[in-house]
């Protein structure tokens, strides 16, 4: 049952989503904006369109035999592969092509501002906590951290849009049926 799954939509659409994160980041970069959090949005956006082009694909190879489970299963699986493909490029991308990106990305995005409320002691705890990593200057540690982050957004994005979206599709498909 997982081979079926596993070579369904997933790979080629966890290459396609993996590429296109990718893509978008050497984008920014042209820019000197892939250091800016709020841009991250965008990769949802893409993995999104991904997962449901690969639960519909799915879904249409399927026929009446498939079911919620084995889409949640390829929309997840997709995701997990496609954040894999783009974690590896980031960790390859912080740890050997620019070393600068991780304080970078940390002043641009982190950075405690002075106001009197509890989320900025701790926004400055945490800057400081990830400072400190930094400033070992260990091209190891930096990469792992960033594999580490990039892979958490990653499946997390994965798991809540793939519940969404095989919600939809087979909210879609009862109301067809009702019609």
């Amino acid at each position: 049952m997982i081979n079926k799954i596993v070579q369904s939509p997933v790979i080629k659409y966890g290459i396609i989503i993996g590429i296109s994160l990718i893509g978008y980041f050497i984008l920014l970069s042209f820019y000197d904006k892939h250091s800016t959090f709020a841009f991250s949005f965008f990769n949802s956006i893409i993995i999104g369109f991904g997962i449901y082009k690969a639960i519909s694909e799915f879904k249409l190879d399927e026929g009446s035999r498939y079911s919620s489970s084995e889409g949640f299963k390829v929309g997840v699986f997709t995701g997990f592969f496609a954040t894999v493909v783009h974690a590896c490029f980031f960790t390859i991308y912080i740890s050997k092509i620019n070393l600068n990106f991780a304080e970078n990305f940390l002043n641009d995005s982190f950075k405690p501002v002075l106001i009197d409320n509890n989320s900025a002691v701790y926004k400055a705890e945490f800057y400081s906590l990830i400072k400190s990593f930094i400033d070992f200057e260990i091209p190891a540690i930096v990469g792992f951290f960033g594999l580490l982050i990039v892979i958490i957004f990653g499946f997390s994005t994965s798991i809540i849009l793939t519940y969404i979206f095989v919600k939809f599709i087979d909210r879609k498909a009862i109301s067809k049926q009702l019609a």
